[in-house]
């Protein structure tokens, strides 16, 4: 025998905003990583889950652990505690700011880094196949 919902209409409503834990065919946004079956992604609030509950991106641990702890050096992220005050909607405005902004900064290094990544794909094939430039699928 299953317990009754305390009130069913907000017990849907919080299933319905849950998201799976591992999406079919998702990578880290950051890393790039592909996790095992078994481990999930962590889906991560770009503008601070007080903020905006419904912008989020998906990010391995390790990512979305380092997204987190920049976000609270910078003080872009939301406190969780109780006993927090109350912030005024121009200071929620500037938090998610912040926080978009440290998500921003991360996601251009991840990008700076895949692109010398590819460099180095490039000059490896310019060693080691040097015909590879002419290749159709090359153009």
């Amino acid at each position: 025998m299953a317990l009754p919902d305390a009130d069913p209409i907000k017990a849907d409503l919080r299933r319905g905003k849950r998201r799976p834990l591992n999406p079919d065919a998702a990578a880290c946004a950051l890393c790039l990583a592909v996790l095992e079956d078994g481990l999930a992604l962590e889906d991560d609030h770009v503008l601070g889950w007080r903020a905006d509950d419904t912008t989020r991106i998906w990010l391995c641990r390790t990512c979305h652990r380092a997204q987190t702890a920049t976000r609270h050096d910078q003080q872009a992220g939301t406190s969780a505690g109780r006993h927090q005050p109350v912030l005024s909607l121009l200071e929620r405005l500037a938090r998610a700011l912040r926080s978009l902004g440290v998500f921003i900064d991360a996601l251009a290094q991840a990008l700076c880094h895949f692109a010398e990544q590819f460099d180095n794909l490039t000059r490896g094939l310019d060693v080691f196949a040097p015909g590879w430039r002419t290749q159709p699928w090359a153009a």
